[in-house]
């Protein structure tokens, strides 16, 4: 017994801008973001990277003392 394969329909590429563009359509732009966001602080806090600091190094200027 052979199971047909659904082909998938090609989307095409001017649809969609950015994948942000594609995402928000879906309604999952704001949930991807959360994701995103605690997997750069759970990044940062397993380098010890403060996220001042983390800004600082992606400004590309030294931090402050207060920082």
């Amino acid at each position: 017994m052979t199971k047909a394969k659904k082909r998938k329909t090609p989307r095409s590429s001017d649809e969609f801008s950015t994948l942000d563009d594609f995402l928000k359509e879906q309604g999952k732009l704001e949930e991807f973001e959360a994701i995103a966001v605690k997997e750069v602080l759970a990044w940062q806090i397993a380098k010890g990277i403060r996220p001042a600091k983390a800004r600082s190094l992606k400004s590309g200027r030294p931090p402050t003392r207060s920082e």
